[in-house]
Parts: C-alpha cells; sequence; structure tokens
C-alpha cells in the first residue's frame, strides 16, 4: 500500500512540475493494459 501511494505521489509531483514528462510516462504505462486479455 505504502509503495502504491508513493508512486501516486511521484506521478502527481511530476504532473505539477513537468508536465511533458508525465505525460510520458503516463503513455507509457497505458501500452502493458493493451495487450492483455479480456477477464473471462
Amino acid at each position: 500500500m505504502k509503495n502504491a501511494v508513493n508512486r501516486l505521489y511521484a506521478l502527481l509531483q511530476l504532473k505539477a512540475t513537468n508536465p511533458e514528462e508525465y505525460a510520458k510516462d503516463i503513455a507509457f504505462g497505458s501500452r502493458y493494459p493493451a495487450g492483455w486479455e479480456d477477464p473471462a
């Protein structure tokens, strides 16, 4: 749980300080679920 909170905080800080890098990080993360199969 602490790791999730730390990651969220880091993303929010990145969004506030460097929106371009934030957008790259979000786009990178969006590539993974695109290849997942739908749940049965």
